[in-house]
């Protein structure tokens, strides 16, 4: 199996670099702002990739104010580990990739996903949607959010679960 997989390495060409990824835990008062997925029934927080000279501080208020309209104040890391998700060998094992997700795999092996935290300030909406991620903005309490992250077998869900958990 290793073999093969290290065949697989060589003759697909997968690129070293990993893409860098926030995702942003909303805290207001006692619970968190989260973004929910109509069509796929599903809440996430938001975040995106870090562009390049940019800090993981400006990407968090970003992703935040674009996914949701929502703003965001004192961004910080809950954790100084990062959650891998490796999108060829997922690939070589079979799982499904996006359009989006497949387009990246040309440049990046996957991406690191760095954990953050931020107050809630305010909804802005001239910003909500604007990425078209087509998440709506909900305010859910830490239970429920668990609750919801176990609903799908998403490995980083797990790591999304202990994260809650922190805060």
């Amino acid at each position: 199996m290793i073999n093969h997989y290290l065949r697989y390495l060589q003759e697909a060409a997968i690129p070293s670099k990993w893409r860098k990824r926030v995702e942003v835990y909303i805290l207001k008062g006692d619970k968190i702002v989260v973004g929910y997925k109509k069509e796929k029934k599903m809440y996430m927080p938001p975040g995106g990739g870090v562009e390049k000279g940019q800090s993981l501080e400006d990407a968090a208020k970003m992703e935040s104010l674009e996914e949701l309209g929502v703003e965001i104040k004192n961004p910080v890391l809950i954790t100084k580990d990062t959650y891998e998700v490796d999108w060829h060998t997922m690939f070589a094992a079979g799982i499904p990739m996006t359009s989006k997700i497949k387009e990246r795999m040309k440049y990046f092996r996957g991406q690191k996903i760095h954990f953050m935290k931020a107050e809630y300030v305010g909804i802005n909406k001239k910003y909500y949607g604007r990425d078209n991620d087509a998440m709506k903005p909900v305010v859910i309490t830490k239970q429920k959010l668990i609750k919801e992250l176990r609903k799908n077998s998403w490995t980083v869900n797990r790591n999304r679960e202990k994260i809650v958990r922190m805060l």
